[in-house]
């Protein structure tokens, strides 16, 4: 059960915004109104006194108006903690620890090292070119004013000069000087406060209030951040001149008009309809709520590696429901959910849903299923060369369904026992088969539920559903008499599809598959928990998958091509499966 869940105790949340000099105020507004719609309990993370290079609480408070925010202030974090919000503009992989999260760390608009080692990366800006996509991207998720004009101006009769916090007022009246009597428009100026403004330009002393304020303009000039996306957002054309190499990168890539003084800002004034153009393709699609998609966020009961309990590994891929990681000591791929799993094993999974994928019910396939049983079981009692001076080898199936391997091991002289989360199926094993079989999950059966130790255990496409890897091995070993064999089928990481496009791959895999192996992980993980492997052969070889052409009416073209990719991909182990088999290490 997740974190989250109403039976679960109320979340204990960090709040870590971004409150360096030089870095605007956006990041401190925006935390605020998170403060206010997040559930849970909420620290906010910023000393009393600030120093030179960052704002203390009392001079945050005024810039945010003396707001009275839900929050506990803490000069450390006072975890552990459920959840972290994370919107800073950079941020190490060391200080992720210092948070004490328990449960997940959620980066806001982050970039630098921490970007790829958060659990849950959320943009709502454009991210600089060449970095890892966050898990959802989309400006719609900024605090985009309700006040918009209803179409895009058809001509300049006012500009508005912003350049966001109190350090850079000074900046804006100097370039607002620069524009006045260059057109015939009229010049506002965003200040701090009560600031001196040269004659012609008119000051418009705002705290927070800004985003409502845009719409009056017909253009505004600032630099890349919220105000140029609420802005757009409010219909009004946007011209940034931006501080530092790093936001004209960010800003072109965002496809925003850009100029070096303003000089060229003039010369764009006169062009309108491209100042348009380019705010009509940025504009957001939608306002959405940060705060919501937060609070509609899970945490998973296990944040660390599945195989070795690290916290804060490189994240491989990001998808909206879930993120992909590396443990690195291992080379093991996991994944991390933050929405509840759709997927039920119940009745429909074994009949409705699975007819929609193969055209037919499980037990329909029975047949097909327990021939590949026999291959498997063919392979596994070669390994046993004193078989026949032993007693029957007793077998246990985990995730056995309706039995159709446990039929393969009885006829091949074995004495097979079931396992599966599934009633029904234990049921039907029990009454039609007539075998051993025990309804639960297996990391929470005892031996003496199944009848002792084995000198098998098996798991077939069953392994990658459980995202605490390690206590399912360790369940195994104890399972397996010394020197036991333990086998096993899963998606192979390093097949034709996760070499041609890993993105694709991944975002393919289902929803409840937690990890994904390949030959080197699978050994480096199954040596960790007493395992030696002993037998690694790839499956699922699918020419088609090499980019075969299609004939007439979508079919593929089979033949001489498409045997020999077929015999390439056997030969060179690049199957979408693979079959394992390991020994316990006495």
């Amino acid at each position: 059960m997740d974190i989250n869940s109403t039976e679960q105790a109320r979340r204990r949340i960090l709040i870590v915004a971004e409150h360096r000099r030089g870095h605007g105020s956006g990041h401190l507004h925006r935390c605020a109104r998170l403060a206010r719609e997040l559930a849970g309990d909420i620290d906010w993370l910023l000393p009393v006194v600030g120093d030179g290079e960052h704002r203390g609480r009392e001079e945050v408070l005024v810039i945010l108006g003396a707001q009275d925010l839900p929050v506990r202030w803490v000069d450390t974090p006072a975890g552990p903690y459920d959840m972290v919000i994370l919107d800073r503009r950079t941020a190490s992989v060391h200080e992720l620890y210092e948070y004490n999260c328990r449960g997940i760390v959620i980066g806001i608009d982050v970039a630098g090292e921490a970007r790829d080692y958060v659990h849950y990366s959320i943009d709502t800006l454009e991210p600089p070119p060449g970095v890892a996509p966050a898990n959802i991207s989309d400006t719609g998720l900024l605090h985009l004013p309700k006040q918009i004009r209803d179409e895009w101006p058809k001509e300049i009769r006012s500009v508005l000069v912003v350049f966001g916090g109190e350090e850079r007022g000074d900046e804006a009246v100097s370039r607002a000087r620069e524009l006045a009597g260059c057109g015939d428009w009229s010049v506002t100026v965003v200040t701090p406060g009560e600031v001196e403004v040269p004659e012609g330009v008119q000051n418009l002393a705002t705290r927070g209030s800004l985003p409502n304020e845009l719409h009056r303009f017909d253009v505004v000039i600032t630099h890349f951040g919220l105000t140029a996306y609420e802005a757009t957002w409010a219909r009004v054309p946007v011209i940034l001149l931006n501080p530092s190499p790093y936001h004209e990168r960010l800003s072109r890539n965002a496809g925003f008009v850009t100029v070096r003084n303003i000089s060229a800002a003039i010369r764009r004034l006169r062009d309108l309809s491209r100042l348009i153009e380019a705010g009509r393709r940025i504009r957001p699609q939608g306002r959405s709520s940060l705060g919501h998609l937060i609070n509609d966020l899970s945490v998973p009961n296990r944040t660390t590696s599945p195989v070795t309990d690290r916290q804060f590994l490189p994240a491989v891929e990001r998808f909206g429901e879930r993120t992909f990681f590396l443990e690195n000591q291992t080379n093991l791929l996991y994944m991390q959910r933050f929405r509840p799993l759709s997927v039920s094993y119940d009745h429909d999974y074994f009949f409705t849903d699975y007819q929609k994928q193969y055209g037919k019910t499980y037990l329909e396939d029975f047949p097909h299923i327990k021939t590949m049983g026999e291959r498997r079981i063919s392979e596994i009692l070669r390994r046993f060369p004193d078989r026949g001076t032993r007693s029957v080898l007793r077998l246990l199936d985990i995730g056995c369904a309706y039995g159709p391997f446990l039929q393969a091991a009885a006829e091949a002289g074995l004495d097979p026992t079931g396992v599966d989360v599934s009633r029904d199926a234990v049921a039907y094993i029990q009454r039609e088969l007539g075998f051993s079989a025990c309804a639960g999950d297996i990391r929470l059966i005892d031996n003496d539920d199944v009848g002792g130790s084995f000198d098998i255990v098996t798991m077939w496409y069953v392994i990658e559903h459980f995202p605490d890897l390690d206590t399912v091995l360790e369940r195994v070993s104890t399972l397996l008499r010394p020197e036991g064999l333990f086998a096993f089928s899963t998606p192979h990481g390093r097949g034709v599809s996760g070499r041609r496009g890993q993105r694709e791959f991944l975002r393919q895999s289902p929803e409840d598959h937690y990890t994904i192996m390949d030959r080197a992980s699978a050994g480096n993980v199954l040596s960790r928990f007493g395992f030696q492997l002993i037998h690694f052969r790839t499956t699922g070889h699918h020419p088609e998958r090499f980019g075969i052409p299609l004939g007439k009416r979508g079919a593929l073209r089979k033949g001489f091509r498409y045997n020999l990719i077929g015999g390439v991909s056997r030969m060179a182990g690049l199957g979408d499966t693979f079959e394992a088999i390991a020994k316990k290490v006495p």
